[in-house]
């Protein structure tokens, strides 16, 4: 019965502390819902607020242009005039007549294709459409009868009204003439077309916006279709006075409500006497709140929901974890120890098969069935063993816990001697040659031996391993005295690979490469786990590699060590340090290899698929470097990097590295002159990548 009582209080305890933290998690939860509606919406009124102020703008400028482009040619009549003398009616007539029959971009904004003249003494005379009046209507009622005296030669607006003879609402305006003198002579005036003009400004809005322009008394000069006031109300001089628009752009400290719409910025027209209001209608802010902020609350609700089954099953999963690392470590304990029994059982079978071969000549092996077979099974032995030191070996880079041993200064000359040695059973098996070329006089590499070794045997039985019968594996090794470094090239003459399967080899992949054709030709034993091993062993080694390849002529392989560099044999792993790379890549093989590469090395990696989806990624976020492909559909990495140099966005010292298939002169020269800091051919290794990366991140 206690032990009963006892576990139903710990039941208890659990539940009243799962309930309590799944209250406090539901109330956090909330509380983020709320917070990122209102960023949500705060984010909506911005883009509001943005958008209205275009439209002031685009509405001013139709405006402005519609009135400017009359001036110019009210001015081209009007200096006509002068120069003729403002007392030949006929010749004004004739004149206007004239002008009429030019198509220009603004007639379809007079209410009639017509001018007319109103003279000195602001008498309407001539209407280019009936001619010289009889009995001149008096204009001076006007604005711009008294304004375009004021201000000769620029285009005066006077208050909207019925149009003569059209009787349609009209904007007059007229120009001013004067002679040489100054004198004035009349005014040319024109009439705007209310509605052709407000449908002219509602073509070039988005169709959501609604507006208003007002004069300077605050009477309807324009409105959208969706306003319905009457051109004549005083609805704005009753309820509103011109000091709400203090400024030449602003927001309204309190919205304008009509009807359904809600006018909230205003612009004034420089150089004519409008303010532009502009806002939006309900239902669209309704539609768009719906599209908007609606979704996001629904998303966080359901994170939130997300977020409390998690929580439930997080004791679990962490139980479940720790089961899963003790087995993983039980599982090491049991291959290491599995290992090290087999590599004994090997090296006796191995040794046996060796002692009796040794006593036996070529000619008596190849006589004896036997000993063909003793001869294959210390081939394989030996294949076999290489196979078990290369599984121990990837199941240290895997728990993180590679490392070099001794280290102490070497002869690479006998380093790769003794491995060549070893190697010309297995290449004399495969009918290839092994030759060597080696500078005396080349210094001491400090290095792990046996991991060094193991370089070289990998490489060089890879070499031996895809070369053709009858083929050639050279081994050469020489001191650049330009980057003070010990260069190490095995070339052979074999199947060879393109580009991608370079790239793939270079990351580790050599299993993914398609092996197909050559095993037509060739039997291959290969398990692809040793060529991480080599990048790895190269990477603890502050070594680096360059593979240059053409398919079915051979490969050559480049290693680089620098004979002074002093390291740590102890684990090198790479910090995560965060910075964001763009990597520009068409090819979907390159982009998972590289990525992975980066991603694993602590960078946060975005890819776009051309150039021009790399410059709409750049317009919304930002980069600390762009590795870019050179050759792309669409857009070029070439071009893309002169467009990158030129954006807004401060991108003229973001280090472009260009990733491309050939490093030679006219590759690099085409590189920079596009805006790129460097290029990197495709074969070279991770490590150089990783490098080159780094020193420009540290710049």
């Amino acid at each position: 019965m206690p032990n009963t009582t006892a576990q139903k209080l710990r039941e208890k305890i659990c539940s009243f502390s799962y309930s309590s933290f799944a209250l406090i998690a539901i109330l956090t939860a909330m509380l983020a819902v709320l917070i990122f509606a209102y960023i949500s919406f705060r984010g909506v009124a911005a883009d509001n607020s943005a958008n209205l102020q275009k439209s002031a703008t685009n509405i001013s400028t139709t405006i402005l242009e519609s009135f400017d482009y009359t001036n110019q040619i009210n001015n081209y009549i009007g200096q006509q005039i002068t120069h003729h003398g403002a007392q030949d009616l006929k010749f004004i007539l004739e004149l206007f007549n004239e002008t009429n029959r030019i198509r220009n971009r603004n007639s379809e904004l007079f209410s009639w294709s017509s001018f007319d003249w109103v003279d000195a003494k602001n008498y309407q005379v001539i209407n280019s459409k009936l001619g010289i009046h009889k009995n001149p209507k008096d204009m001076s009622g006007r604005q711009y009868a008294i304004l375009s005296r004021q201000h000769p030669w620029t285009l005066q607006v006077s208050s909207t009204a019925l149009g003569n003879p059209s009787q349609t609402w009209v904007i007059p305006a007229a120009t001013g003439v004067t002679d040489k003198n100054g004198k004035y002579l009349g005014a040319i005036s024109i009439g705007f077309d209310v509605s052709e003009l407000s449908g002219r400004i509602e073509k070039k809005l988005d169709g959501k916006t609604s507006f208003v322009v007002l004069d300077q008394e605050l009477k309807i000069v324009l409105q959208s279709v969706d306003i319905k006031l009457p051109r004549d109300s005083d609805f704005f001089q009753k309820n509103f006075n011109s000091e709400i628009f203090s400024t030449e752009l602003g927001e309204l400290k309190k919205e304008i409500e009509i009807g359904d719409i809600q006018l909230s910025q205003y612009k004034k027209i420089s150089k004519y006497p409008y303010i532009i209001l502009v806002g939006f209608n309900e239902s669209f802010l309704s539609r768009q709140f719906n599209a908007t902020v609606l979704p996001r609350l629904i998303e966080f609700i359901c994170l939130a929901i997300f977020f409390l089954a998690i929580l439930y099953l997080f004791e679990a999963e962490k139980k479940l974890r720790t089961s899963l690392r003790e087995l993983v470590d039980s599982k090491n304990k049991i291959l290491f120890s599995i290992a090290h029994d087999i590599k004994n059982q090997i090296f006796g079978i191995s040794g046996l098969a060796n002692l009796i071969l040794d006593k036996k000549t070529r000619a008596e092996i190849s006589a004896n069935e036997d000993l063909k077979t003793i001869e294959v099974i210390s081939d394989q032995s030996e294949e076999l063993m290489e196979f078990v030191k290369d599984l121990l070996d990837s199941n240290q880079i895997e728990r993180g816990e590679f490392r070099l041993g001794k280290i102490r200064e070497n002869s690479v000359k006998n380093l790769i001697e003794e491995v060549v040695l070893i190697s010309k059973s297995f290449a004399k098996s495969n009918r290839v040659s092994l030759k060597t070329n080696i500078e005396n006089n080349l210094p001491k590499l400090r290095c792990d031996e046996h991991k060094m070794k193991e370089i070289f045997a990998n490489l060089i039985n890879n070499a031996i391993k895809y070369s053709n019968a009858r083929s050639e594996v050279l081994i050469a090794a020489k001191y650049l005295t330009d980057s003070q470094k010990i260069c190490i090239e095995i070339t052979d003459s074999g199947y060879g690979m393109t580009d991608q399967e370079i790239i793939k080899y270079l990351s580790g992949d050599g299993k993914e490469i398609d092996k197909s054709e050559i095993a037509k030709k060739k039997k291959i034993d290969s398990y692809g786990i040793g060529m991480s091993i080599v990048l790895k062993l190269l990477e603890l080694h502050k070594g680096e590699i360059k593979v240059e390849s053409k398919k079915n002529l051979g490969t050559k392989i480049s290693l680089f060590f620098n004979p002074q560099i002093s390291f740590d044999s102890g684990q090198v792993s790479v910090k995560n340090n965060g910075k964001k790379i763009l990597l520009v890549e068409d090819n979907p093989v390159n982009v998972k290899i590289t990525k992975r590469l980066l991603e694993d090395s602590g960078y946060n990696v975005s890819n776009a698929e051309n150039g021009q989806e790399a410059l709409e990624i750049l317009d919304r976020e930002n980069f600390d470097l762009i590795l870019m492909d050179c050759e792309m559909p669409i857009l070029n990495g070439y071009e893309t990097a002169k467009q990158i140099r030129a954006l807004d966005k401060n991108y003229r010292s973001i280090p472009i590295i260009a990733l491309t298939a050939c490093d030679d002169e006219k590759s690099t020269k085409k590189a920079t002159d596009s805006g790129m800091n460097f290029i990197i051919e495709k074969g070279s290794s991770k490590t150089n990548l990783l490098k080159t990366i780094e020193d420009f991140l540290l710049k």
